[in-house]
């Protein structure tokens, strides 16, 4: 099945695209699985980052200015064992149509267990999205292989609302075959 890479500056919009690509498969009555991450703001300032599982909406913080951590991506540290008891409740889910993964990061890849996931989603037979920080997509090829089919979206100011709607029919083709099954 397809594996689909979206990639862009940040703050370009590619949280919201997923997150719209979300709304659209549970409308429709696909169980999505994965995560997709949000800013954590106090005071209007920007403090961290936390995940929120699909489907169930529970919450992790993946990395903050104010948590005891070892590991530090620029002014963040990074929970690990948080993020990674996430990850193991996401992978032990059943029935799970396609995955979302909001994104391949600095601060996710500090994890080898994240790692071995992503492995083991782009092996999968369902369709997977996948947000990838920039810097990263630049060494997608090297850094992760499949042998699916794959696409590397770059989203921008000028597609970003397009964007779902043309991810939406690429997801449809692969999903809509594999109901045919």
């Amino acid at each position: 099945m397809i594996k689909i890479f979206l990639t862009g500056d940040p703050g370009v919009g590619k949280t919201t695209c997923v997150s719209r690509i979300y709304e659209t498969l549970t409308a429709y009555g696909y169980k999505t699985c994965g995560f997709i991450s949000k800013e954590i703001r106090e005071g209007g300032v920007r403090k961290g980052f936390e995940l929120i599982s699909l489907p169930d909406g529970k919450r992790e913080i993946l990395a903050h200015v104010g948590i005891d951590s070892p590991v530090k991506i620029g002014k963040y540290k990074v929970n690990i064992a948080g993020f990674e008891r996430l990850l193991d409740e996401i992978m032990e889910r059943e029935g799970c149509d396609l995955y979302i993964i909001d994104e391949v990061g600095p601060m996710e890849i500090a994890s080898n267990k994240f790692l071995r996931y992503i492995e083991v989603i782009l092996e999968r037979d369902e369709p997977a999205v996948i947000t990838i920080h920039v810097t990263l997509s630049k060494q997608l090829g090297k850094r992760f292989k499949t042998s699916k089919p794959n696409i590397l979206y770059r989203i921008t100011r000028e597609n970003r609302d397009s964007m779902p709607l043309i991810i939406w029919r690429d997801l449809n083709r692969y999903l809509a075959k594999k109901k045919e099954r």
